[in-house]
């Protein structure tokens, strides 16, 4: 798993849902963070999309339920 797309990842979820990115651990998901609900999901795919200039199916988008899976996700798009 690619640090710097970790790392951006947790930037953009950090300014999303206002937390520290200290505070988002490598496997965040909805389940750990209270502020990810379905409404800052979406803005965190959004943002993601933008940032990357790239964009993702109704299938990856459903799929991506953690950080893990966001970031390889990303890196999919990436390769």
């Amino acid at each position: 798993m690619s640090k710097d797309i970790l790392n951006n990842v947790k930037k953009i979820i950090s300014e999303i849902v206002d937390i520290s990115v200290s505070d988002i651990p490598d496997n965040a998901s909805p389940n750990t963070i209270a502020k990810w609900d379905s409404m800052n999901h979406l803005k965190i795919i959004l943002s993601i999309e933008e940032e990357y200039n790239f964009k993702l199916t109704k299938n990856e988008i459903i799929s991506m339920i953690n950080i893990e899976i966001i970031v390889r996700t990303i890196e999919s798009h990436l390769s």
